[in-house]
């Protein structure tokens, strides 16, 4: 009988993925013992329509470059590829039916975690995945997260604080408009292919990451 695979599910516009992101998922993978785990740049995320700056196919690009070299991490462009608004519930369902027998956790910040119960199709969501909300800085685990948490049924989650990066793409974005150097939070290959492909430049900030 095949074994059941643990995959997690890291999402995100990626605009530009960042050595937070990837981070994350190295700890989380090894606590929880995950098998792989699927970064997914968003296509055209419902949340921020009309509001990356890098097109779908070089915020995936990026991805790829980023987490190469990495044993068991896979950048999907499933939802780059998808025509139309980008809803996590989509994903899941077709990851579902791509591997019936396998658990899925979905990676998310508790910044987005507060708004998770208004996500689309979120009680389908959650029957779909469990969630690991991984702190960020500015969005402790207080009373308003654990409320908003709350309010979907069948909810499956845990919390993991100390693992955030004081860090966003949105100042990312900010600091390679101005000229600034931010190799220290980029992959070289991602820093490259930013450069040669002059994104972000002239990039005025929608003030999100």
């Amino acid at each position: 009988m095949k074994r059941i695979l643990r995959i997690g599910i890291m999402g995100g516009t990626f605009d530009p993925i960042h050595r937070g992101h990837v981070g994350v998922a190295k700890q989380v993978k090894e606590r929880f013992q995950l098998d792989q785990v699927l970064f997914i740049p968003t296509g055209d995320p419902h949340f921020k329509q009309g509001m990356t700056s890098a097109s779908p196919q070089d915020r995936l690009v990026m991805t790829q470059l980023a987490i190469r070299d990495i044993d068991g991490f896979i950048a999907s462009d499933m939802e780059v590829c998808r025509e139309g608004v980008t809803y996590s519930v989509d994903t899941l369902e077709e990851l579902s039916r791509l591997h019936p027998n396998d658990s899925f956790f979905f990676i998310l910040a508790s910044d987005a975690a507060t708004q998770l119960h208004r996500w689309y199709r979120v009680e389908r969501l959650a029957q779909l995945c469990d969630f690991i909300v991984v702190s960020r800085p500015g969005y402790p685990f207080d009373e308003a997260l654990i409320h908003n948490l709350g309010l979907v049924p069948g909810l499956r989650y845990v919390l993991l604080d100390g693992l955030s990066y004081d860090v966003s793409s949105t100042g990312l974005r900010e600091a390679l408009a101005a000229g600034e150097s931010v190799e220290d939070w980029l992959d070289p290959a991602v820093a490259e292919y930013i450069r040669s492909h002059g994104l972000y430049v002239g990039h005025e900030s929608d003030g999100r990451s």
